[in-house]
């Protein structure tokens, strides 16, 4: 009778687990590289960079804005819907010409996005000369 009763409780705990979803936890933003360096460039010619990134979370992510926060750099294409585990990528040209030194220089990029946090910061660096 006790072997019973434990089977029971054993097929009860079950069928309930069972019927309990799996909590989601939404998109998750991850990028490859965060920062990238575009090296030493020439004041007169711009260059662009690529940062990937996947969506490691259980919905769909979605890029909502991008700000590049100067004229120096623009957002040249990007994918505004990501897939449960598949990849994107977002390109940034970068014109020294519209700094106004040469030496080192780092910008950030502002993505928005519906994952948590919903704010992400990249950046690309680099070296201008004449």
């Amino acid at each position: 009778m006790k072997f019973r009763n434990h089977v029971i409780i054993l097929l009860i705990v079950i069928f309930f687990s069972s019927c309990i979803s799996k909590r989601k936890n939404g998109p998750v933003i991850s990028f490859i590289n965060d920062t990238i360096n575009f090296g030493t460039i020439k004041k007169n010619r711009d260059t662009t960079v690529k940062f990937i990134y996947t969506n490691k979370g259980d919905s769909n992510l979605l890029i909502s804005s991008i700000e590049t926060g100067c004229s120096c750099t623009k957002l040249t294409s990007s994918q505004i819907t990501t897939s449960i585990n598949d990849s994107g990528s977002i390109l940034i040209n970068f014109d020294p010409a519209k700094v106004n030194d040469t030496g080192f220089v780092i910008r950030p990029i502002v993505i928005r996005t519906n994952s948590k946090p919903m704010f992400h910061i990249i950046y690309i660096q680099g070296n201008i000369i004449y």
